[in-house]
């Protein structure tokens, strides 16, 4: 109602200024009607530029893209406190519309009420920074493993706005990785776990800032179990842990058993749930002081609404080995060393104890350790013996008187037959 009184105000007044206005008298009056467009940022003060020089008793008024009068002269009629006539210069009419809004956008008009009307047209263009308008776009979202899942990021601005999408894992909220897709919708087919994640949605149209839009998407999935070990084994009196990892969203519940009966925290058995890392949570079996009755199997088993999985390990008896000494005896053998004889000893082998000398056949090999016997060829061995004491001349001697006592026996033995 009242911007139809304005306009109604506005179209009477400029009849009025037209009808009462003199014969034209614009020998002198310069007025620049040339159109104009200007641009600015929503936010920033706009100024529509309205110059005319010599205007006498003309008058200078504006009208909005509405046709509503906005002042007259420097007069403003219009209930607005951000719109002002700015007059820099004497010959200048500026309108000024400070923290301006995309609906102040349109064609505004500076008009003088000369015969026939001046008018100069400003068209005013406001810039929008990319808006994304939240309650129509997608929030958080779970999906089913193997499912699909659309999101969308509606945004609004001037220009309008481009959408880009990227992702951002779960693992490392760092990095991000841009996806070929653009547009208001993203569309994910078959999602799998492992693509649980941000999915972040940027719109930009030039005008700074850009703006985002951070949208999680979770994939719920039955759990998956890990044991360290399917074996272990611990002595009697000692305590061991036990313990188990799964990986599931949503969080699941572990527990243990123990030929089938739900182990529960009591004196003997120490539980404790921790999350270790992303989707996966570890539950710790403590068995205090192990007799007989604790060797057994034991199965971890995880549940959650997507389903429920178990393992199964073995807790066995370690018998550590025995550290007893055992007394061992060792009989030692001694052997004689027989050297072969070369031509230039065509002599027998023999030993010699003290001052008698015996042939190898003669000598009795357990006698050999107590009696000191000494080969004469252990000179080789670095040993001290008799034979290696006999210089060459006495080995002379000795060959010499053999050949004699053989040969005087020899002779007996001749007249002895006669």
């Amino acid at each position: 109602m009242r911007r139809s009184l304005e306009v109604v105000i506005g179209a009477l007044y400029i009849i009025i200024s037209v009808l009462s206005s003199e014969p034209a008298e614009t020998s002198g009056l310069v007025f620049d009607d040339s159109p104009v467009n200007v641009t600015f940022v929503s936010g920033e003060t706009a100024q529509l530029p309205c110059s005319v020089y010599h205007k006498g008793d003309h008058k200078i008024i504006w009208m909005s893209p509405r046709r509503i009068l906005i002042s007259n002269e420097k007069n403003i009629v219009i209930d607005d406190p951000r719109i002002s006539v700015q007059r820099p210069f004497e010959n200048e009419w500026n309108l000024h519309i400070a923290n301006i809004r995309y609906n102040d956008s349109g064609l505004y008009t500076c008009q003088i009420n000369t015969s026939p009307v001046k008018i100069k047209r400003i068209h005013l263009c406001v810039l929008v920074p990319a808006y994304i308008i939240n309650s129509l776009s997608s929030g958080d979202t779970e999906v089913d493993e193997g499912d699909d899942v659309q999101l969308k990021c509606k945004a609004t601005g001037n220009p309008q706005p481009n959408i880009t999408w990227f992702r951002r894992s779960l693992h490392n909220r760092e990095s991000k990785d841009q996806l070929n897709v653009f547009g208001e919708f993203l569309s994910l087919s078959n999602v799998q776990r492992y693509e649980s994640g941000m999915y972040p949605c940027m719109a930009f149209n030039g005008v700074l800032p850009a703006v985002t839009r951070q949208i999680e998407v979770r994939v719920r999935y039955s759990p998956v179990i890990k044991l360290l070990n399917t074996r272990l084994g611990q002595a009697v009196g000692k305590e061991t842990f036990l313990e188990c990892r799964a990986t599931a969203y949503p969080k699941p519940v572990l527990s243990w058993k123990f030929n089938g009966k739900v182990i529960k925290g009591k004196y003997k058995h120490k539980l404790e749930s921790y999350v270790e890392e992303f989707d996966t949570v570890c539950l710790s079996l403590r068995i205090i002081f192990i007799d007989m009755d604790d060797f057994g199997m034991y199965t971890c088993i995880a549940t959650n609404i997507m389903g429920q999985d178990s393992q199964t390990m073995e807790l066995y008896e370690y018998v550590e080995p025995s550290t007893k000494a055992v007394k061992t005896t060792t009989t030692t053998t001694y052997e004689p060393v027989i050297f072969p004889r070369t031509p230039s000893d065509p002599d027998p082998d023999y030993w010699q104890k003290g001052d008698h000398v015996h042939e190898v056949d003669d000598v009795i090999q357990s006698d050999l350790p107590n009696n000191n016997y000494r080969h004469r060829y252990e000179e080789t061995l670095g040993r001290n013996s008799f034979a290696s004491s006999l210089d060459s001349k006495g080995s002379h001697h000795i060959q010499y008187w053999i050949t004699v006592l053989t040969c005087i026996v020899s002779c007996i033995q001749i007249l002895l037959m006669q």
